[in-house]
């Protein structure tokens, strides 16, 4: 099977703070991450093409990471969610230890 992505994914099971450029707050669980985006399970589903920044954490002992970036798919939760809300795919444009506007 060819591997699409452009890099490698880490699992992770923290919970990501987001908001919209409207300042609609988003709050969704990360469920893998990379230098180039992120899958989050949300209880609402978000817009594909809609503008995110927020912030997260890999490891509870570690910084946050602040990120900017885009919903690029969107689907219903699958099993790892017990099927309830929704599956995100964000893509980042940017990410930095400090805050990112």
């Amino acid at each position: 099977m060819d591997e699409r992505r452009k890099y490698r994914r880490s699992p992770a099971k923290e919970k990501a703070f987001l908001k919209s450029r409207e300042n609609k707050p988003h709050e969704g669980l990360l469920m893998d991450v990379s230098s180039g985006g992120m899958r989050i399970s949300s209880e609402t589903n978000i817009k594909v093409g809609t503008a995110l920044s927020g912030q997260f954490k890999i490891m509870p002992d570690l910084g946050n990471f602040y990120v900017s970036g885009e919903v690029i798919w969107s689907k219903p939760a699958g099993k790892e969610t017990q099927g309830t809300g929704y599956e995100l795919g964000i893509k980042f444009n940017k990410v930095s230890a400090i805050p990112v506007e």
